[in-house]
């Protein structure tokens, strides 16, 4: 049975090397564990936005009100927004364990994910959009995956032959109605708030009909608006270790030691990027909220990560 695959210096480095790079992971994780369980980083502090903040402009928008499935719109958006932050808040928990990780690729799966929930729930909380483009976004984020969810039903119910039995098909046919009236309340929503909108404002510029690709998202929060122009070449690398692809696992083989194999360069590099990414996203939350974003403990790691990425000698794991 192969061994587990570790964190080693390259073979120019002694033990002292190795035990230095494994105290700069040990205290990195040990920051970040800190910062996970503070709920002044994570945690707004009013329940309700400020007033005349943007997301009380987007409360107030005479479109938020429309209804949208169960709830109305506004309540719609909220969730998907709120809901990309709690994923982002376990993503963390998973930042922090590549710290001390035997696997190479996990950091690659763990900062992509973190990455991408991100530049969503930013793209919803921008404070810098219009209330009723808010409201459009959070509903085209809603309305995305239960067209794949519709696809998937269909594709099971038309599968459901007498084999598994009258009582599965029903179910099945029951779920697909619910998504299919859910996505059909959504999308009317979109619909009434787009249509007037456009009413308001001939000359406004139109939002995207559809989600932007999560690339795209990334390269805005990543690229432009962060001036981190090795991001998106960092999430494409990302990217092809997530969807398996051989010229990118290819890539990370060390053959010297037959086993996959990351730099402590680049290990350090793709944390920078996701926790850059995490606190871009709170920045902009509370900014939409209309609140002060406590964020000291998490820019103090990022920091910490910077200074370490300008002395740190390239190291591997293996």
């Amino acid at each position: 049975m192969d061994k587990p695959v570790r964190m080693t210096p390259v073979k120019s480095k002694g033990a002292l090397r190795r035990a230095h790079v494994m105290l700069r992971r040990w205290e990195i994780g040990l920051r970040m564990r800190e910062a996970h369980g503070d709920p002044d980083i994570w945690l707004l502090e009013s329940k309700a936005p400020a007033d005349r903040s943007p997301w009380s402009d987007t409360r107030t928008h005479p479109g938020a009100a429309t209804q949208a499935g169960p709830g109305s719109a506004v309540e719609v958006v909220e969730s998907e927004a709120r809901l990309r932050v709690y994923a982002v808040h376990d993503y963390f928990v998973g930042l922090r364990t590549t710290t001390g990780t035997r696997s190479a690729y996990s950091l690659y799966v763990i900062c992509r994910a973190t990455i991408e929930a991100c530049a969503f729930a930013t793209w919803v909380f921008d404070p810098a959009a219009r209330p009723e483009d808010r409201l459009l976004r959070g509903l085209r984020l809603a309305a995305e995956p239960l067209r794949r969810r519709l696809k998937s039903l269909e594709a099971m119910e038309s599968d459901a032959t007498g084999f598994w039995g009258d009582d599965f098909r029903s179910d099945i046919t029951s779920a697909r109605n619910q998504a299919s009236v859910y996505q059909h309340n959504i999308e009317r929503a979109i619909r009434s708030i787009h249509a007037e909108h456009q009413r308001a404002d001939e000359h406004s510029s139109r939002e995207p009909s559809r989600v932007p690709s999560a690339s795209q998202r990334v390269r805005e929060m990543l690229c432009n608006e962060m001036d981190l122009p090795q991001g998106l070449d960092a999430y494409h690398r990302m990217s092809g270790i997530v969807h398996s692809e051989a010229l990118a696992i290819i890539g990370t083989w060390n053959w010297d030691t037959k086993r996959p194999s990351i730099d402590y360069f680049s290990f350090l590099e793709f944390l920078y990027l996701a926790l850059c990414a995490v606190a871009f996203m709170l920045e902009r939350r509370a900014a939409c909220w209309g609140e002060n974003c406590k964020l000291k403990k998490l820019h103090r790691i990022i920091h910490r990560v910077e200074r370490i990425l300008e002395r740190e000698p390239r190291v591997q794991m293996t």
